[in-house]
C-alpha cells in the first residue's frame, strides 16, 4: 500500500507545476461539491423512484375514487331499501303470504331492484328472508340458497350471519349472479354489499347488492409495466381479503398477500391508494424493481453527464487560474535556465529578478555554486583514488618470491612446530595472493580458515584450543566471497576462547538449506554481554581499531554482493559462548 502511494506521489510530482496547482484547486473545489452531490443524489433517488410509478399511482388514485364513489352509492342504496315500509311489511308476513301477496311482493322487489340498478345494469340485487322457505321470482331467495354457496364453517359466512340490524358489510366473493334476475348466471369475482334489515327486535331479511369487480375498477385498462402485480385489499372489521386483479405471475396472489400482511415484498416497489369509504382498505400495485431501476439508471446517466460537464468546467477554470498564478514563476525559471551556463562558468554572476522571486533565484544560484564546489572536490577524490590505485599496483610483488623465501626458511629450521607453522603460512598466502578473483570455492575458504587457526594456535601458544569442521560435501564446490568467514572466526578467537585457561573449542559447520548455504561458527568461550555484541555489530568510528570492523565489514559485503535477504545472525550469552549464523545463496560460478 505504501509503495503504491509512493508511486502515485512520484507520478504526481512529474506533472508540470501548473497542472499540479490546477489539480489541487480542482480537488478542493470538488470536495464540497461531492458532499452536496451525495446528499442531493440520495434525495433525488427517492424522488426518481416515486416519479417512475407516479403515472400508475395516479391511475390507481382515479380508480380508488371510483371505488369510493361505489361504496358511498351502495350505502345510499341500502339505506333506501332498508327504509322501504312496503317491503318491511311484506317481510313480516312472508311465512303466511298468499299467492296474491306473493305476486305483489315480487313486483315490489322488482320495482326496488329497477330503482337501485338504474343506470348500472351490472348491479344485482337479492333478498334472503330468514322466514321464507321458497324463492320469489329472480330477487327473493331462501337463506339456504346462500348457505349452499359457502363451505361448512366458512369464516366469511359466519361473519355475515353475525351482522346486526342496519349493519353493512362489504366483501369480495366469487359467485354466480344473473344481472336481471332471470338471465343465465355467470361465475365471476364481485364486490358484495350485505345489510340486515328489520325492526328493532329482530332482523327479517339479508340484503345483497353486488357488482363485478372488473366493471367497478378499470385497472385492467391501465398498461402497467410487465411483471407488475395489482389488486385490492378489503378490510371490513375483522374480515380481511386480498383480491388479485392481475394474472401475469404464477405466484402473484401469494406475493400480494405477503405484502398486505408484512408491508414488504422482495423485488418490488409498492404503490397504493387508501379507500376512504372503507377504513383499512386500499388499492395496491407492486412494480418490479427492474422497471424502477431502469428509470433510475436513465436519470442517473443524465445526472452523471451533468457531473462530468461540471468537473470539466472546474478543471478548465482551475487550469486557467493556475496558469495565471504560475506565469511569473515560469518566466523566472526560464530566465534562470537561459543564464545557467553563466552560473556554472562564472561564480560571480549576479542574480536579477522580480522582487517576489528574487529570494528563490538567489537560493538556486547558491545551490549551483555549491554544486560546482562539490564537483571540484569529487575530481580531487577521483585523482586521489587513482593515485592510491597506482601505489597499490606498485606495492604488489610476485607471490612466488614470498613462497620461495618462506620455503627456504622452513628448510633451515629443525623445529617441527615452526616448520608446520611456516607450511600453514605458505598455504594461507597461496590462497590469498595467488588468485585475483573476488570469489573462491568454499573448500578453499575452509582450508584458509584451517591454516589461520593453526597459525593463531602456534603464535599465541594456545595448545588447549581445539577446532572442528563439519562441511557438507554437497557445497564444497560452491563459491563464497574471499575472506568472508575469517573475521567471524577471528572474533571467536579474540572474544571467545583466547585467554580461557581451561581451553576452548570452536565448531565450524556448513550445510545447504532450501537453496542457500548456512555457516555456523560456534565457540564455548566466555561469551559477550549485549553491549559487547552491539559494539561488535555496529559500524566502528573512523580510526578505531578492533575486530568489530571485521564483523561489520562482513555484513556490508554480504548485503552489497548478495542482497538484503542474506547476512549475519549473532547469538551470544555471557558465560555460555557465542554462535554466529551466516546465510548466503548457493552458487557455483567463479567471479
Amino acid at each position: 500500500m505504501i509503495r503504491r502511494e509512493n508511486t502515485m506521489h512520484r507520478k504526481f510530482r512529474r506533472l508540470p507545476y501548473r497542472w499540479r496547482v490546477s489539480l489541487v484547486m480542482m480537488i478542493f473545489a470538488l470536495i464540497p461539491f461531492g458532499l452536496f452531490g451525495a446528499v442531493y443524489l440520495s434525495g433525488e433517488k427517492d424522488k426518481w423512484e416515486k416519479d417512475a410509478i407516479s403515472e400508475y399511482t395516479q391511475a390507481l388514485e382515479v380508480e380508488t375514487v371510483q371505488f369510493d364513489r361505489f361504496v358511498q352509492e351502495m350505502e345510499l342504496k341500502v339505506a333506501y331499501v332498508s327504509s322501504n315500509s312496503s317491503v318491511q311489511s311484506a317481510l313480516n308476513n312472508i311465512s303466511s303470504m298468499t299467492l296474491t301477496q306473493g305476486l305483489q311482493y315480487i313486483n315490489e322487489l322488482k320495482e326496488i331492484a329497477s330503482t337501485i340498478t338504474a343506470g348500472n345494469d351490472a348491479l344485482v340485487v337479492r333478498w334472503y328472508p330468514y322466514l321464507s322457505d321458497r324463492d320469489y321470482g329472480g330477487y327473493s331467495y331462501t337463506m339456504g340458497s346462500l348457505t349452499d354457496e359457502f363451505a361448512p364453517g366458512d369464516a366469511l359466512y359466519e361473519r355475515i350471519q353475525r351482522l346486526h340490524a342496519g349493519e353493512i358489510l362489504i366483501v369480495a366473493r366469487e359467485v354466480e349472479r344473473a344481472q336481471d334476475g332471470y338471465a343465465k348466471a355467470t361465475m365471476e369475482e364481485r364486490i358484495c354489499v350485505y345489510l340486515k334489515i328489520g325492526n328493532m327486535k329482530n332482523s327479517d331479511c339479508l340484503l345483497e347488492i353486488s357488482m363485478p369487480i372488473d366493471q367497478m375498477l378499470d385497472i385492467k385498462d391501465v398498461k402497467f409495466p410487465a411483471g407488475s402485480i395489482y389488486g385490492i385489499f378489503l378490510q371490513a372489521g375483522e374480515t380481511k381479503q386480498t383480491i388479485l386483479m392481475s394474472q401475469d405471475l404464477p405466484d402473484a396472489q401469494e406475493l400480494l398477500e405477503t405484502y398486505h400482511t408484512t408491508g414488504e415484498c422482495s423485488g418490488f416497489y409498492p404503490g397504493e391508494i387508501t379507500v376512504d369509504g372503507l377504513p383499512g382498505s386500499r388499492v395496491t400495485c407492486l412494480f418490479p424493481e427492474n422497471y424502477v431501476n431502469g428509470v433510475i439508471r436513465g436519470n442517473m446517466v443524465q445526472f452523471l453527464m451533468i457531473i462530468v460537464l461540471f468537473v470539466l468546467a472546474i478543471l478548465a477554470t482551475s487550469y486557467g487560474v493556475a496558469t495565471l498564478l504560475t506565469a511569473r514563476v515560469t518566466r523566472s525559471i526560464e530566465k534562470m535556465n537561459n543564464e545557467l551556463d553563466t552560473f556554472l562558468t562564472e561564480p560571480s554572476a549576479s542574480v536579477v529578478g522580480d522582487s517576489d522571486f528574487l529570494g528563490i533565484e538567489s537560493r538556486i544560484s547558491q545551490l549551483i555554486q555549491n554544486t560546482r564546489e562539490y564537483s571540484a572536490k569529487l575530481e580531487q577524490h577521483k585523482a586521489e583514488m587513482n593515485r592510491l590505485e597506482l601505489e597499490l599496483l606498485q606495492m604488489r610483488f610476485n607471490p612466488h618470491f614470498l613462497y620461495n623465501t618462506l620455503a627456504s626458511i622452513r628448510y633451515q629450521i629443525k623445529d617441527q612446530a615452526i616448520r608446520k607453522s611456516i607450511d600453514s603460512l605458505i598455504h594461507y598466502y597461496r590462497i590469498v595472493l595467488s588468485r585475483g578473483h573476488l570469489l573462491i570455492r568454499i573448500e578453499e575458504e575452509i582450508a584458509m580458515i584451517r591454516e589461520y587457526l593453526d597459525l593463531e594456535i602456534f603464535a599465541y601458544r594456545l595448545e588447549n584450543v581445539k577446532y572442528e569442521f563439519d562441511i557438507s560435501e554437497e557445497i564444497k564446490g560452491c563459491t563464497i566471497i574471499k575472506h568472508l568467514l575469517q573475521p567471524i572466526v577471528e572474533n571467536a578467537m579474540d572474544h571467545g576462547v583466547r585467554g580461557n585457561e581451561k581451553g576452548g573449542m570452536i565448531w565450524i559447520s556448513a550445510r545447504p538449506v532450501r537453496g542457500d548455504i548456512v555457516f555456523e561458527i560456534r565457540d564455548n568461550g566466555s561469551g559477550m554481554t549485549p553491549e559487547q555484541v552491539e559494539n561488535v555489530l555496529k559500524e566502528p568510528a573512523v580510526g578505531s581499531i578492533g575486530g568489530g570492523y571485521g564483523v561489520y565489514n562482513v555484513q556490508q559485503r554480504i548485503e552489497t554482493y548478495y542482497g538484503d535477504a542474506y547476512g549475519i545472525t549473532f547469538h551470544s550469552k555471557e558465560g555460555e559462548g557465542t554462535r554466529v549464523m551466516i546465510r548466503i545463496p548457493q552458487r557455483r560460478e567463479l567471479g
